[in-house]
C-alpha cells in the first residue's frame, strides 16, 4: 500500500511543468528585441503565445488535412513540422524531436506564468493606451543541449499582420541571431 501511494506521488510530481528560468527567456527575447529593432516602436504583449500540440489527420486517400490555423490561444504545431519549417538541421535536427515535442507540450501549461512586463525595466514600450499594432512573442523553444533556441512572434497592425522567427545562438555569453525566418503575411 505504501509503494502504490508513493508512486502515485512520484508519477503527480513528474507529470508537473518543469519550471522556466524566466530571468533566460527575458535575456534571450531582450536580445532579440534589440537585435531586430522591435524595441524602438508599438507595444508588446506581456504575456507569451504558446504552442498547442496537434497530431496530423490523414484522409481515406492518405493525404494530411491542413494544419489549423493560428489564433489567440496559440499557434498548432508538432516536432516534425517545426523542425521541417526552420530548415537548420545544424541547430534543430530530428534528433531534437523528442525534446522540441515536450516543450510544446509543456508551452501550453506554463505560457501563462511568465509575463514580459519587467521589459519596461529595461526601456521597452509596454503602454497599451492607444496601441494601433503590437507584437506578441511565443514562449522560446531550445534544441537538446541548450545551445540554440527559436523564438518567434507575431505583429498586427490595424487588421494587417505578420509572423516571423529567428534562431539564436549563444556566443560569448550573448544571444546571436544566426537565421531569420518569415512565416506569414497577410
Amino acid at each position: 500500500m505504501r509503494l502504490n501511494i508513493l508512486l502515485i506521488i512520484l508519477i503527480g510530481v513528474s507529470c508537473k511543468p518543469k519550471a522556466v528560468d524566466e530571468e533566460l527567456i527575458i535575456s534571450i527575447l531582450e536580445n532579440y528585441i534589440e537585435e531586430d529593432s522591435l524595441y524602438s516602436s508599438d507595444y508588446i504583449y506581456p504575456e507569451l503565445l504558446p504552442y498547442i500540440y496537434y497530431q496530423p489527420e490523414y484522409s481515406d486517400d492518405g493525404l494530411e488535412h491542413p494544419t489549423p490555423p493560428p489564433s489567440y490561444e496559440g499557434e498548432y504545431l508538432n516536432e516534425i513540422k517545426f523542425i521541417e519549417r526552420l530548415e537548420c538541421e545544424k541547430y534543430f535536427s530530428y534528433e531534437d524531436s523528442s525534446h522540441i515535442k515536450h516543450q510544446i507540450f509543456l508551452s501550453s501549461k506554463i505560457f501563462s506564468t511568465l509575463n514580459l512586463s519587467s521589459l519596461s525595466k529595461r526601456e521597452f514600450e509596454f503602454s497599451p493606451d492607444e496601441a494601433a499594432s503590437w507584437y506578441a512573442f511565443y514562449l522560446p523553444v531550445f534544441n537538446n543541449d541548450s545551445s540554440a533556441v527559436y523564438v518567434q512572434y507575431d505583429y498586427q497592425y490595424e487588421g494587417v499582420g505578420y509572423g516571423n522567427g529567428a534562431i539564436l545562438v549563444k556566443k560569448n555569453g550573448h544571444w546571436i541571431m544566426v537565421k531569420f525566418i518569415s512565416r506569414w503575411m497577410t
